[in-house]
This record gives structure tokens, sequence and C-alpha cells, in this order.
């Protein structure tokens, strides 16, 4: 199991990092939720030949396929990132040094992983 992380501005797009969060990874699915379904963010994992479960946006013109039942197993992150937010010090960010906010990523990493 890996564990990679980009932390931006808050007021970033979370699917703007999608393609650097993936690159050097060696992964055989990606799980994501409507807000990544963009052409470019598809493409690049087509290219990369992964198995993309990310369900359509409900404007989209180009319709595709995705699996729904693989997609159920997409709550075991939402879960991963629900016991981030249950540390407050994460989810509020009172850590204004960089590297201090870094470390209690890591620290809560390997506690949830232990």
């Amino acid at each position: 199991m890996s564990v990679k992380f980009i932390i931006t501005e808050g007021t970033r797009a979370d699917c703007k990092e999608v393609i650097n969060l993936l690159k050097n990874i060696d992964a055989k699915l990606v799980f994501a939720d409507r807000a990544y379904d963009t052409n470019e963010i598809l493409s690049y994992i087509a290219r990369r030949n992964i198995k993309s479960v990310i369900p359509l946006k409900r404007n989209r013109l180009e319709q595709r396929d995705h699996d729904c039942t693989l997609y159920r197993f997409r709550r075991i992150l939402e879960n991963a990132f629900l016991a981030f937010k249950r540390w407050l010090c994460i989810a509020t960010r009172y850590a204004k040094i960089f590297n201090t906010f870094i470390v209690f990523i890591y620290v809560r990493c390997i506690s949830m992983y232990l």
C-alpha cells in the first residue's frame, strides 16, 4: 500500500492535481467521484492502461461505461478520509507551518495503518 499526497491552497480544485498524483504510481484502478470525470483525466488514465472507476457527470454528452459494482468499494477510501477528519488538527489545519502539518498527516497514516 502506498500513500501519496499533495498539499495545495484551499481554493484549488482537487481534480487539477490528479495527474501529478498518478505519476510514478503503479496503479490498476482509479476510484473517483463525478468531479474527476474530465476528458484530460480519463485520457491520461487510459494512456497508462489503468481502469477508471469514475461515474459520469450528469451533463456529459459522451456516454461511456463504468463499473457500478466496483464503484461501491470507493467507500473504503471515503472512510479513510473520514478518519483524517476526525483529527481536528488536520481537518481545521491548526498547524500553520507546512512541515508540522505534514508530520500530522504522516502520524495519522501510521496510526491508521497499525
